[in-house]
């Protein structure tokens, strides 16, 4: 049985393409919370070209973060409570997005190719989440609540 074209990709000359760490998805989640994350999804996402596939999760993902962070606004006694609760669902989000992803960091894995380099990206998260964030708080503000 000859078996040297196994890990080969199936299409002629096609690579596939890699996308950002998991590690670039926990240090989102630890600096900015679960939007970030979701930006550095929608990259991957877009990298791997299946965002119109994506958006509705992510989408649905940032809802999510914006009710969340609207209630911790109401209910939470002070601004360290809010930013471990926007912590704790950052790292539950990576895990979910890292579910999402797992077959392509598996292929990548395979293959021994790298990820990019996420420092430029991550930083865009980060802005991209902390906007949200603050931009979520101030409407809670705003509204009187």
């Amino acid at each position: 049985m000859d078996d040297t074209g196994l890990l080969k990709p199936s299409l002629d000359g096609a690579q596939s393409q890699t996308i950002y760490s998991v590690g670039a998805l926990i240090a989102t989640a630890f600096f900015a919370g679960g939007s970030a994350v979701l930006v550095m999804a929608a990259l991957n996402s877009h990298r791997l070209n299946r965002l119109s596939r994506d958006i509705v999760w992510i989408l649905g993902g940032l809802l999510l973060c914006g009710a969340l962070l609207w209630v911790g606004y109401l209910w939470a006694d002070d601004a360290r409570t809010m930013r471990i609760a926007n912590r704790a669902l950052g790292f539950l989000l990576a895990g979910g997005v890292y579910l999402v992803f797992r077959p392509y960091y598996r292929s990548m894995s395979v293959m021994g190719r790298e990820p990019p380099s996420p420092y430029l990206k991550v930083v865009l998260a980060l802005l991209a989440g902390t906007a949200f964030n603050v931009a979520v708080v101030a409407l809670a503000v705003a509204s009187g609540a």
